[in-house]
């Protein structure tokens, strides 16, 4: 099995319930990226990460595709408190992983699958450390289980959460 385009990270929810937030984000027109892609803030514009975004640069999750020749695009901010879904999975290129009752509340980065486009939690990169396993929403014992996760306080680039 391989992860899909339709796989990508999607909003869940929220931890209070309430309705997750959307953001109005600045970027580049020249700029463009698929719905589920992680979205760093540099040089004043929102842009889609490299594999693997570096801690505090982190805006959020794309809402939908950002198009060519449009200034704006609507994300789903990383804040605490807003749940995401996405594929579990291992290494730099999205290989397949069963998951393990153990993966719950442990934290892991987020990867880029580079044949896809499709952004997924990289259970095997534990030194970027971007988000935290909540719970599981197919199976224990699936392959590519996809799973509920929150992004960790540290990776939100969008301001300081410390006073």
């Amino acid at each position: 099995m391989a992860i899909k385009v339709f796989d990508h990270i999607k909003p869940h929810g929220m931890i209070n319930g309430g309705p997750f937030p959307i953001w109005a984000v600045s970027k580049e027109a020249a700029t463009t990226w698929l719905e589920g892609a992680v979205i760093i803030g540099t040089a004043g514009y929102a842009v889609e990460g490299a594999d693997g975004p570096t801690k505090g640069t982190i805006l959020g999750v794309a809402q939908s595709p950002a198009v060519s020749g449009e200034t704006e695009a609507l994300i789903i901010p990383a804040l605490p408190g807003v749940i995401f879904s996405g594929i579990l999975s291992t290494g730099d290129t999205g290989g397949d992983y069963t998951s393990l009752v153990g993966d719950r509340f442990l934290q892991f980065g987020v990867s880029l699958e580079g044949t896809t486009g499709t952004w997924y939690v990289n259970k095997a990169d534990v030194t970027d450390m971007a988000v935290t396993v909540l719970d599981f929403i197919d199976a224990i014992g699936t392959n590519l289980t996809r799973i509920a996760f929150t992004f960790v306080d540290s990776v939100f680039g969008g301001h300081s959460l410390t006073p």
